[in-house]
C-alpha cells in the first residue's frame, strides 16, 4: 500500500516517516532537523527550521536576526555557526 507525501505528492510506502524523494517529514512519525539544501542563504540553519515547523524561511530569518541584534551580536553569530555545524545536512 502506498500514501502520497504531503510536501511533493509523490507516492512513498505506508508507513514512511520521511518522504524518499524530497525528504519532507510526513504527518505521522518522527520528525528530524536538518540544514535546508533548498532554502538556504547561508549555511541553511534558517531554511531547516523553517521546513521543520513548516514556516516561511523569511519568518525565520528576521526573527533570527532581530535576536541577534538584540543579545549583541556576538552570541546569535556564534550560535549560527554552532548550529552549522551540529546540524546534520539533508
Amino acid at each position: 500500500m502506498a500514501m502520497a507525501c504531503r510536501a511533493c505528492g509523490r507516492e512513498i510506502p505506508e508507513g514512511s516517516t520521511y518522504c524518499n524523494f524530497c525528504g519532507a517529514a510526513q504527518a505521522l512519525g518522527f520528525r528530524k532537523l536538518f540544514r535546508s539544501s533548498t532554502e538556504r542563504q547561508l549555511l541553511g540553519v534558517c531554511g531547516g527550521f523553517a521546513e521543520y515547523w513548516e514556516l516561511d524561511p523569511t519568518v525565520i530569518r528576521v526573527a533570527y536576526a532581530v535576536l541577534t541584534f538584540l543579545t549583541g551580536v556576538l552570541p546569535g553569530v556564534l550560535l549560527y555557526f554552532v548550529l552549522a555545524l551540529i546540524m546534520p545536512k539533508r
